[in-house]
This record gives structure tokens, C-alpha cells and sequence, in this order.
């Protein structure tokens, strides 16, 4: 893993008349995500109201809106990509990791990377300014 990603879990729970998405659980190696930039991008991508429970936060109607909101995310703490692991996979990895490296580089390897285009953009102007 890079410093310049991070990975989110996601999950889904069965209701009682549909189906909702939730983000439980993020991977982050060189910040600490908090609350207030949650709550921001989300009330800025996703067209409704921001819950946040004690180990998940959503609601999400599609694994689009998790895209949407990922790629956002991702753009605003100005990172390189995100990779989004449903919680299934992390079960896999669990199963089959010896190691933490085996296991980061399974859920890097199978999760669904999300790059941010202006990345490098922002990263080449930095440096031509620096």
C-alpha cells in the first residue's frame, strides 16, 4: 500500500424493502479521516440525509453512490485512488492472509480501485511551485 491511497469497506444490509449500503470501515496509512469530511462530501454527492452509526456510515442506495462518493472523497483529501473492498472480500483476505502485507496487497489487488485524474495535476503543479 501507498501512502497515496486508502482502502473503504463497504457492506450492504438487507431491509425491509430494500436494500442499503453502508461504508464501515476505512484503511487509511498517513491521515485519519474524520467526521466533518464525511459528512461534507457526502451532503455534497449524495442527494440524501448523512447518517453516521458508532462503526458505519451511509446510507447508500447503490454501489454507485459509494462510487460517486469515493471518487469525491478521494479528490478532497487529495489522494491517488481508492480502493473499495466489500466486506466479503475482506472476509476472503481474512481467510486466506498469513501476514499484513499478503493482506493488503489481496484487498488492493481485488478491490475496486477508484483513481483521482487530477492528482498528478495537483502533485506536478506543487512541484513546478516549490
Amino acid at each position: 500500500m501507498t501512502d497515496d491511497s486508502f482502502i473503504l469497506i463497504w457492506r450492504k444490509d438487507f431491509g425491509k424493502d430494500k436494500i442499503k449500503y453502508w461504508i464501515e470501515n476505512s484503511l487509511f496509512f498517513n491521515i485519519e479521516l474524520n467526521y466533518e469530511n464525511i459528512e461534507k462530501v457526502y451532503s455534497q454527492n449524495i442527494p440524501h440525509p448523512f447518517e453516521f452509526k458508532k462503526t458505519k456510515f451511509g446510507i447508500f442506495n447503490s454501489t454507485d453512490e459509494i462510487d460517486r462518493f469515493s471518487f469525491h472523497l478521494c479528490q478532497s483529501l487529495n489522494f491517488k485512488s481508492v480502493i473499495l473492498v466489500s466486506q466479503e472480500l475482506l472476509n476472503v483476505a481474512y481467510e486466506k492472509s498469513s501476514n499484513k502485507d499478503f493482506f493488503i496487497n489481496y484487498l488492493i489487488e481485488n478491490g475496486n480501485k477508484i483513481d483521482n485524474p487530477d492528482y498528478d495535476k495537483k502533485n506536478l503543479i506543487q512541484r513546478f511551485f516549490n
